[in-house]
């Protein structure tokens, strides 16, 4: 589930990058209301649903599988599994100013 999270992450980031890039090429600015929207609507879905989604769910899983099947061994990479868990953390932490900061910015230009 985290694979396809981080997925779908990496390619919402890719098109922003490709429509910055365009942006700056003809330049100008693509921050219509609409756009600003998408936006938003893109951060809320990609980077705090599907990615703080998957990372709680493959926590959940991993604690399964130590605490209550006490399957987790040298052998089986819970540690493996428990530094992608804390990095997908860190990567939410990380895409929650972009969604605050966007949202910010679509407030302000509806006022």
């Amino acid at each position: 589930a985290f694979g396809i999270a981080a997925g779908a992450q990496c390619l919402w980031s890719l098109s922003l990058v490709a429509l910055n890039i365009y942006d700056l090429l003809v330049k100008r600015g693509s921050r219509s209301r609409k756009a600003l929207f998408l936006l938003v609507f893109g951060d809320v879905i990609f980077g705090a649903l599907i990615n703080f989604g998957a990372t709680c769910a493959s926590a959940g899983i991993t604690i399964v599988l130590d605490n209550d099947m006490k399957l987790c061994s040298a052998e089986f990479g819970c540690g493996r599994s428990e530094a992608a868990i804390t990095m997908g953390f860190m990567s939410w932490f990380f895409v929650a100013p972009s969604l605050f900061l966007n949202f910010w910015a679509l407030m302000s230009s509806l006022f």
